[in-house]
């Protein structure tokens, strides 16, 4: 039986594995550095994402300014969004995708 090569590569890129979490995201949460603070709030306050009064992010491994971020208001209940600072998206993810949450000092 012959195959076509657009089959196997779509076999290819099938098989490939996602990154998890905690491998996308490496690090512990920290607070935003001089730039950092002010591409995310941009893109935070154009989404008009009001429950970031503190935040903490973990910066992707796999892309420049992609970061995972965390908003409180309180410093216990976190509300989480992935934020791409070259094109200021934002995009609401789950607790439940978060590996661990924020320690607030």
């Amino acid at each position: 039986m012959k195959y076509s090569p657009i089959l196997g590569i779509l076999l290819l890129i099938m098989s490939c594995k996602q990154p998890t979490f905690p491998e996308r995201y490496k690090g512990n949460w920290r607070s935003p550095h001089d730039n950092e603070f002010i591409t995310i709030g941009r893109s935070l306050v154009k989404y008009n994402i009001g429950d970031c009064g503190e935040y903490y992010v973990r910066e992707s491994s796999m892309d420049k300014g992609e970061y995972v971020v965390g908003c409180t208001n309180d410093g216990s209940h976190f509300t989480y969004y992935v934020v791409w600072t070259s094109t200021e998206k934002v995009m609401n993810i789950s607790a439940s995708e978060i590996d661990k949450a924020p320690q607030v000092e």
